[in-house]
């Protein structure tokens, strides 16, 4: 053991070496070691990690390595460690465990939460398993002592985010107590602000693990106190305190509502303090007040509220562009309140006259500032009013100092007000291209503008009616000009976007997404006498996605992440292009379609399959060919990757319907693992369950050898306790009863299914029996209905349960509810 301890010290120094060859040799005998012998591996690195005689850097080097030999965000690689741990035995899990804790009240608090984490990570492994019920009462008595009290919050909000993300562990039973853990340092007046900051931190960690906590309103104001008392401690506190309030009234609003006006008056204390940390919190109060549509308080606030978020509207001398401030954090309110209230924000009199008064100063830094708060109240349609300022912003665009904001508030007004700017289309049109030509640092921008003229021209193109300002025929007159002026310009624009896109650097990711969003709107705007400059483009899309697949398979890692994201870009693009004129362009794609799914793995893979979903009828012919890299990829643990080939599954199976039974064979299969997975994201499980529907559709009575296994899914997902994830538990029942909906419809004459029939019903039974979402009820209802339209009164179907959710919904708030229960007797 020693002579292991030995080598493995000497690796891990070896790991320091600034020589890459030593380096990554070191880290590849680590890695051997932790492979042949995971006990001796982990308990070696812990007597290291302890040792008093081993140096900082050797420290810090072995705790990373103990808490990443723990818990890994790859799912196979968690379920390994889960493995390996739990093999372990007790005596020596329980002596590991004592040496870390003892390692808590390290004077260096980087190796101490170092400790805190990776008795964290155990934590989340053993309470997966049935093992370490106790953690948390331990903590409570460690945490006795101040020196180890921050180590205590490292563990426990390490335990209990892990936990809740990656699992559905059920909190239940120590609830109470992880509750005290957070509000034992914070309620105390003698904590020292540091220990408080990590207090603050672990409480906001174990926000979603407590929820069903706050339902009593005895919590709710014990939680308040702490937040106060908090912000009087020490003035460096005050920040976190305030985004902690901030995530638990946004986690928490229902069940909070009735102390709003309270958590108001107490962030209203504020305004007036000259931290700027401190206004940016209280206006991202207000903002998820906003975000939330709570109208009412906003209303009733919107006077008190203006001249606040005016006067932060002005940037101050330490303005820094790329930082998060109250500039910029006041702009986004007023964008966030514009978009529940429309143009009454804009033309609310103080916020106009602001606008007005800016933007006619003649100042360039007043006219940047008016420039932005006019761009962040634009959400809708305006008056003729809006007009008179697309002068000034024209005027002001290229100046170095009002050239960003008039940008980007001439592509919010071509977005949302098209028709204001057609009298400037086309200087509008030369100036952006000009500014993108010259590669100014304002191009992304405008690159912007020519991404929202395309949208507003295909809305334009797509309604009869596109303005409630002006009459038919004046917008009439307004589309016929803006599309000359479009027309003479459309050659050149997209030229622009393909070279600018070639010269922009691997490294300015921003450029590139914008020049390829204006491109594909540009693409889907395309009237039929450019067509023949379409398949120029298919050509330009199938020789970049070659180069890049090309490029990728010989990148290094950390090249492979840019590479990728231009790969899919050029997809995306191809994607539209397809769209737009499908004639052989899937045939012709198909080929590089392919050679990206058998490159590297990447998200470009899972762009493909989006690509293919988006245009499944003019691929129809080739979809057996994809099949081979779905049943590939549904091994996957890349939940975009997994998404996107489980998402084209549904639309292959509702675009050839009959024909896809011979390749169900293959991927159904798969599904079902995936299902019953523990590897797999909840988010991906509900998608499979909606896809289970729509094979169902489509192979009709085929569909009848996985009656059984539904069921048994169906009766698993109703058994699941809603307490340990009631928002995924709700997503489960409402799509396996919308699966059993299709099924119904798919195989309502086979036998298969009427011996079924009474455990689906007493199944609903029970879950009419819990607590519910409005949307569970609703598909539950609708079930019901086709339920008895197949098979009339049998089965329990006329019985008094039936009756009585009639009774119960029949009057709901929600109309959809309502009607679907309507439907049961009609």
């Amino acid at each position: 053991m020693e002579m292991e301890r030995q080598e493995i010290e000497k690796c891990l120094y070896n790991a320091l070496n600034p020589n890459d060859a030593i380096r990554r040799e070191a880290e590849m005998r680590i890695t051997d070691f932790q492979s042949k012998d995971y006990c001796s591996f982990v308990q070696n690195v812990v007597s290291i990690f302890k040792d008093i005689n081993s140096s900082m850097e050797l420290k810090m080097l072995s705790g990373i390595i103990l808490k990443n030999s723990l818990h890994s965000s790859d799912a196979k690689i968690q379920d390994l460690y889960e493995q390996k741990w739990s093999a372990i035995d007790n005596n020596t899990r329980e002596y590991i465990k004592k040496q870390i804790i003892e390692c808590f009240g390290n004077t260096n608090e980087k190796i101490a939460n170092l400790a805190g984490s990776a008795l964290g990570y155990i934590a989340r492994i053993e309470l997966s398993l049935n093992l370490y019920f106790d953690f948390f009462d331990v903590m409570v008595q460690v945490m006795q002592d101040d020196l180890k009290a921050s180590a205590v919050y490292e563990a426990v909000s390490t335990c209990c985010a892990t936990l809740t993300n990656e699992t559905l562990f059920n909190f239940k039973m120590f609830l109470n107590t992880i509750f005290n853990i957070c509000m034992m340092k914070l309620e105390n007046p003698q904590t020292s602000a540091n220990i408080k900051e990590v207090a603050l931190k672990c409480t906001m960690n174990c926000f979603k693990t407590l929820q069903d906590v706050f339902n009593n309103e005895n919590a709710v104001i014990r939680f308040l106190n702490s937040i106060a008392m908090s912000t009087t401690t020490d003035a460096s506190l005050t920040p976190k305190a305030l985004i902690c309030l901030n995530k638990f009234v946004f986690l928490n609003y229902n069940l909070i509502e009735n102390k709003i006006p309270d958590i108001i008056t107490f962030f209203n204390n504020f305004w007036t303090l000259p931290s700027e940390e401190v206004l940016v919190q209280v206006i991202e109060f207000w903002t998820i007040l906003a975000e939330i549509k709570e109208i009412n308080f906003i209303e009733e606030y919107l006077e008190f509220l203006l001249p606040h978020v005016l006067r932060l509207m002005k940037k101050n001398e330490d303005y820094v562009d790329l930082k998060w401030n109250a500039h910029k954090a006041s702009a986004y309110l007023l964008e966030t309140i514009s978009e529940t209230y429309g143009s009454k924000i804009l033309f609310n009199n103080l916020v106009f006259n602001y606008i007005e008064s800016e933007l006619n100063s003649g100042d360039k830094i007043r006219i940047d500032t008016g420039a932005i708060v006019l761009g962040s109240v634009i959400v809708k349609e305006c008056d003729q009013q809006l007009v008179n300022f697309i002068k000034i912003l024209i005027s002001y665009m290229k100046d170095p100092i009002t050239e960003e904001s008039c940008l980007w508030c001439l592509a919010k007004i071509c977005e949302t007000n098209f028709y204001a700017v057609v009298e400037h289309l086309a200087f509008l049109l030369n100036q952006t291209c000009e500014i993108i030509i010259s590669k100014s640092p304002s191009s992304t921008t405008a690159a912007w503008i020519l991404n929202s003229i395309f949208i507003s021209l295909n809305f334009v193109k797509q309604k009869k009616i596109y303005s409630t300002k002006f009459s038919l025929e004046t917008q009439q007159a307004l589309k016929e000009c803006a599309f000359k002026q479009i027309r003479e310009h459309f050659t050149e624009i997209l030229k622009v976007l393909i070279a600018a896109n070639e010269n922009v650097s691997l490294e300015n990711s921003t450029l590139r997404v914008a020049l390829f969003a204006a491109m594909a709107e540009q693409i889907r705007f395309t009237e039929p006498e450019y067509y023949e400059l379409l398949d120029n483009v298919i050509v330009y899309c199938q020789n970049k996605i070659v180069e890049c697949v090309e490029a990728l398979n010989k990148a290094s890692a950390s090249h492979i992440p840019i590479i990728e994201d231009i790969l899919s870009n050029y997809i995306i693009l191809s994607e539209v292009v397809i769209g737009k004129r499908s004639k052989d362009s899937a045939s012709f794609l198909l080929p590089v379609y392919i050679s990206v799914l058998k490159s590297k793995p990447s998200s470009a893979i899972g762009e493909v399959y989006i690509a293919v979903t988006s245009n499944i009828h003019d691929f129809s012919n080739f979809l057996e060919e994809f099949v081979p890299f779905i049943a590939r990829d549904l091994g996957c643990l890349d939940s975009f990757i997994l998404k996107s080939a489980i998402n084209l599954i549904g639309f292959m199976a509702n675009s050839i319907q009959k024909n896809f039974f011979h390749l169900s064979t293959q991927l159904i299969p798969l599904l079902i693992q995936n299902l019953s997975s523990k590897l797999i994201s909840k988010q991906v499980k509900t998608q499979i369950l909606s896809v289970f529907g729509d094979i169902a559709i489509s192979l009709e009575n085929n569909f009848e050898q996985y009656i059984d296994m539904s069921m048994m899914i169906f009766m698993q997902i109703i058994n699941l306790e809603k307490a340990s994830d009631p928002n995924y538990v709700d997503d489960l029942r409402d799509n396996v009863i919308q699966m059993f909906n299709c099924i119904l419809f798919a195989t309502c004459k086979s036998n298969k299914l009427r011996e079924v029939i009474y455990k689906l019903v007493e199944g609903i039974k029970k879950l009419l029996a819990d607590e519910n979402s409005e949307e569970t009820l609703t598909s539950i209802a609708t079930l019901i209905t086709d339920l008895k339209a197949v098979y009339g009164l049998h089965y329990d179907l006329n019985g008094k349960w039936v009756e009585d959710f009639y009774n119960q919904y029949i009057t709901s708030k929600n109309p959809a509810l309502r009607n679907a229960v309507q439907k049961i007797y009609n």
